[in-house]
């Protein structure tokens, strides 16, 4: 005798039909929870969006509440740490751009550095950045700086300019960069990619292609080692010297 299949009752289906409205209301209302408190990215919604599909279909009953406790709810706890875990990650990458930024700004900055009421140096810059919590800490002129330096009769001894440039406030050392120009009282004019000037020492370096122009002769090398006024200075390796000749006055 063929066996006929077994057609629940209405109150069994009823209750089936509850059972899985049940379930899924729990699971979206703790999503839509879980949304507001944290930002979730795909990776998590993907996860919690399958999690339902599952209780969803597979019919949850009353009787398979302790089903429930064993898998679903670790697995939505596991979801929550995850979510949590995910959140807390892009607060300390938030927390560490915060730190990297500068402390002071300044844009179109100009000072004065002085020494016992006698000025020693003009400093302009078009923007600043003091970067105090920095190891070593610096201020950084990203846009280019521009120095002179003068004698107790304010006359102009020497002058830089560079494109870009940093001053390590501990140690008073300066690192120029990109298109430097230094001027010294005499006219003559250095040209590098790069120079050091230690304050302290009273000296600046360079180890880079240099150009000296002066009113008769240009001179090239790599390297090159000088006072801070320029008034003194030195190529370490000379590359070639040429003469310029001048006009005579009629």
């Amino acid at each position: 005798m063929k066996q006929q299949p077994f057609v629940p009752e209405n109150n069994q289906r009823r209750n089936i039909f509850i059972n899985k409205s049940i379930a899924l209301l729990l699971m979206g209302s703790a999503v839509l929870l879980f949304s507001s408190l944290y930002r979730f990215n795909i990776v998590s919604i993907i996860f919690l969006t399958i999690l339902i599909s599952r209780v969803a279909y597979q019919g949850i009953a009353l009787a398979h509440w302790n089903r429930i406790g064993e898998i679903y709810i670790p697995m939505v706890i596991f979801s929550i740490m995850f979510v949590s875990c995910e959140n807390d990650i892009q607060k300390v990458k938030e927390f560490a751009n915060i730190q990297n930024q500068p402390r002071i700004t300044a844009e179109n900055f100009e000072t004065i550095y002085s020494d016992s009421t006698v000025i020693r140096y003009k400093l302009n810059t078009p923007k600043l950045f003091y970067r105090e919590d920095a190891d070593p800490p610096y201020v950084e002129y990203p846009v280019g700086v521009h120095i002179e330096k003068y004698d107790q009769k304010m006359n102009i001894t020497a002058s830089i300019r560079a494109d870009y440039a940093k001053f390590f406030t501990k140690e008073k050392q300066w690192e120029a960069k990109n298109n430097v120009i230094a001027i010294n009282s005499s006219g003559d004019t250095l040209k590098t990619e790069q120079l050091s000037w230690d304050e302290n020492k009273g000296k600046i370096y360079s180890d880079e292609f240099v150009k000296i122009i002066r009113a008769d002769q240009i001179i090239t090398g790599i390297g090159l080692e000088a006072n801070q006024d320029f008034s003194i200075w030195k190529i370490k390796n000379p590359k070639g010297t040429i003469y310029i000749e001048m006009e005579e006055e009629k």
